[in-house]
Parts: structure tokens; sequence; C-alpha cells
């Protein structure tokens, strides 16, 4: 394709929705966040009812032509575990 074949201007691209999705390591949803939220491999999720912690596996942004996913896999830790906060200084 020469650059003459090309459009002039890029198609329009609408996101309807940018979302976050919270899966556990089963792939059961335990979360949606309306937005983008980012972790890095290793972070701390803080869980509720039963209060336990989680640990973020892997994280991946996922396109669709309706939407955009990050998609945040955790594995959960027993209930009533947490994990200390690093203090630093």
């Amino acid at each position: 394709m020469s650059h003459d074949d090309r459009e002039e201007t890029p198609p329009e691209t609408v996101w309807a929705r940018l979302e976050t999705i919270l899966l556990d390591q089963h792939d059961d949803q335990l979360g949606l966040i309306d937005g983008p939220v980012w972790p890095p491999r290793g972070a701390v999720v803080e869980l509720g009812n039963p209060n336990r912690d989680a640990i973020v596996q892997d994280v991946r942004l996922l396109f669709t032509p309706s939407r955009a996913s990050i998609i945040i896999r955790v594995t959960e830790l027993d209930e009533g575990t947490t994990v200390p906060p690093v203090v630093s200084g």
C-alpha cells in the first residue's frame, strides 16, 4: 500500500467505556472499577468481606470495539491474612 492509497485522516475511534476488572486466580470476578487502574505485579490489593489481601500476578490491557478493559489477576490470601505495609526510612 502506497502513501497515496491510505486515508488522509484515521477513522474515528470511540471508546464507550474504560474499566478495570479484578479477577481471582480462578478468573472469577472480584470487582469492577469504572476507570483505569494499573498496579504493578506484586502489589497488594486489600479485599473485604471477608477481609484478606491479594497479590497482583498479572495486568493486561484488553481492547474490544466497545471498550478498553484493564484486567488485573490476583492471588487471594487466606481469610484474615494481610501483608504488612512496607515502611521506608
